[in-house]
């Protein structure tokens, strides 16, 4: 049984919107680290850029699933939309 299509857009909208913060933060960390010390400390710098690659990573496949969900709904498989009760009414 398929989620309704309201449920998968809010939980894709809180995937996408987790990941893009852990970018953000993560860039931010990176940049103020760069900007306090006059020495760079190279190993801190890599886990930061793979942290922030991680997330560009699952949010690229993210937005995969979303261009294959919707591939599929025009094709009329996949994403399953269930009518709200008022719709049912106008039947």
């Amino acid at each position: 049984m398929a989620m309704p299509a309201r449920t998968n857009i809010v939980g894709l909208g809180h995937d996408l919107a987790n990941a893009l913060a852990a970018i953000r933060g993560r860039a931010q960390a990176t940049r103020r680290r760069i900007e306090r010390v006059d020495t760079l400390n190279r190993d801190h710098i890599a886990a930061d850029l793979g942290q922030i690659e991680q997330q560009a990573d699952r949010l690229a496949a993210l937005l995969l699933d979303v261009s294959n969900e919707t591939n599929r709904a025009t094709t009329g498989d996949g994403i399953e939309f269930e009518p709200t009760p008022a719709a049912r009414d106008i039947d």
